[in-house]
């Protein structure tokens, strides 16, 4: 075999950061002298920001404070409601060229997911977020996530996580209860159905 093909691959950031994890955080804040990662807006990711600072999982958390670890997963409240979801406009129309990049590039919300184009009855969804959302499922549709930037990671309830980095795919099959997190600003695209129905859940248990 050439030299290409017993050539180990290079390791990934998105690799990088899951051998690196949230107990090594801590250090690298004390060694900055300040926190880079950006405020986020919602009480659950200030939560888990946090949670991350000191180097505890939702786990040691929870018995920190007392509370059922079901609780503080529960922390993540969506950004959007299932309606606003389901209402996000179709942003452009067939035959037309969209730039990904530039369309990333102008979000500077912490959370933004939008409707670039449908397909039949689908539609192709552009996400750009940094912070973690909330337990969910898609009672009709499948999601295919595609990540073009960034690192994203999607828990199941069996505790298994799907992490993803760039030009990397999963299809989280249609009533899987799931949620996705942004390990730094991620940027990915999701094929799903248009308008798909979203049903958020206060804890992560699986969906009959």
């Amino acid at each position: 075999m050439g030299s290409h093909g017993s050539a180990s691959r290079a390791p990934r950031l998105c690799d990088g950061r899951s051998r690196t994890g949230v107990s090594n955080l801590p250090a690298i804040l004390a060694f900055l002298g300040y926190d880079p990662r950006p405020e986020p807006a919602s009480f659950g990711g200030r939560v888990r920001a946090a949670r991350e600072g000191e180097g505890l999982s939702e786990q040691a958390l929870a018995w920190r404070l007392g509370l059922d670890p079901a609780s503080v997963q529960g922390m993540a409240k969506p950004p959007v409601t299932p309606e606003e979801y389901a209402a996000e406009p179709v942003r452009f129309p067939a035959l037309r060229v969209v730039d990904l990049a530039a369309e990333a590039a102008a979000v500077t919300e912490p959370y933004r997911n939008m409707v670039l184009q449908r397909v039949n009855g689908s539609c192709l969804r552009l996400a750009v977020f940094n912070e973690v959302f909330a337990w969910h499922y898609h009672p009709t549709s499948d999601e295919l996530f595609v990540v073009l930037e960034g690192c994203l990671a999607i828990d199941l309830v069996d505790g298994k996580e799907l992490r993803l980095g760039p030009s990397e795919a999963v299809t989280v099959p249609a009533g899987t209860v799931h949620r996705t997190r942004a390990i730094g600003r991620t940027v990915n695209l999701c094929f799903e159905e248009l308008a798909a129905g979203t049903v958020f859940v206060e804890s992560p248990k699986p969906h009959p």
